[in-house]
């Protein structure tokens, strides 16, 4: 079995290939709609063998593609940045929670990636408010995101002290204690994936075989889904 490298935006993976007489790059696409984003985007790039892995740190792009992101009867195309080749963006993408949407992307090779994604559904922070004190026990409670496949916290503590992204399966509370361990002041937000971003999110850890979690047609990656609720801040204390 010779081995190749999938370089994905949001994570790597190694895979195998069949033995055979030569080995020929399969197409690399993520796109992850994110409904709280003005801005979509959507990374084009190949696989490569092990033995040929690009002499770079930069990740290699793809130029020259068609990318088309539709709706109902609406078709949305992507631009690529001038300063990062193979990152192709859109700032007139409505991303609706519910909506389901279509990935077409043709390569000048002219071979072709379809993906199919449904954004979870739109939910709220229960408990506590924004500006509320709380203590560390206490629970911060959300409604459920229909279609949502997990929850993760995003949040950052402080003014200055960085922030953490966490994964906390498929509940609709935690404490805060779960995910964070001191006092003062913290900004919280919950964001809910499809399941197609999910699986290739678990295929990072291990945790599922790495054909599992690919669920595009004719390619490599994801096209995957968030819906994000409004951040709250609180004080907790002791």
């Amino acid at each position: 079995m010779k081995k190749y490298i999938i370089f994905l935006i949001l994570l790597a993976s190694i895979g195998c290939e069949p033995t055979g007489p030569k080995y020929e790059p399969e197409p690399n696409v993520v796109a992850v709609l994110n409904a709280s984003l003005e801005r979509q985007k959507v990374f084009l790039g190949t696989s490569y063998k092990l033995s040929e892995i690009p002499d770079t740190s930069d990740w290699c792009g793809v130029s020259n593609a068609l990318v088309t992101i539709s709706y109902d009867t609406i078709a949305t195309t992507f631009y690529e940045l001038v300063d990062t080749p193979g990152v192709y963006v859109s700032e007139s993408l409505p991303v609706e929670p519910g909506r389901t949407y279509y990935l077409e992307v043709i390569y000048s090779d002219n071979k072709k990636v379809f993906g199919e994604t449904t954004a979870p559904g739109a939910f709220e922070i229960i408990t506590p408010a924004n500006g509320d004190t709380a203590k560390l026990e206490q629970e911060l409670k959300w409604e459920e995101s229909l279609g949502a496949a997990s929850y993760f916290v995003y949040y950052r503590a402080g003014y200055f002290e960085g922030k953490d992204f966490r994964d906390l399966g498929l509940i609709t509370s935690t404490s805060f204690n779960s995910f964070y361990d001191r006092y003062g002041k913290l900004t919280v937000q919950l964001w809910a994936c499809d399941s197609n971003y999910y699986d290739y999110y678990k295929a990072r850890w291990g945790r599922e075989p790495i054909e599992s979690y690919v669920h595009l047609t004719g390619g490599l990656g994801v096209f995957g889904s968030f819906t994000v609720t409004d951040s709250i801040t609180i004080i907790l204390w002791q």
